[in-house]
């Protein structure tokens, strides 16, 4: 089964005066998992080292039954 991950993320930009400013940007990962659960733990392992600090908005279930390679 396969979900969709919803990630949300925050980087701190440097401005002309000096200061920072906030840029969020959202991605979407397709994660295969057994459940929901399951799928945000694996997000979670896979930005496992990732600079930027990031929250796990959603996942849900994906409408993808199968991948053909």
């Amino acid at each position: 089964m396969y979900y969709v991950s919803k990630v949300k993320y925050t980087e701190n930009i440097p401005t002309k005066g000096g200061g920072t400013k906030e840029k969020n940007f959202n991605r979407e990962y397709l994660v295969e998992a057994l459940s929901c659960t399951e799928a945000e733990a694996k997000t979670v392992k896979g930005l496992e080292g990732t600079i930027l600090d990031y929250e796990v908005k959603e996942v849900k279930q994906s409408r993808i039954e199968e991948v053909f390679e």
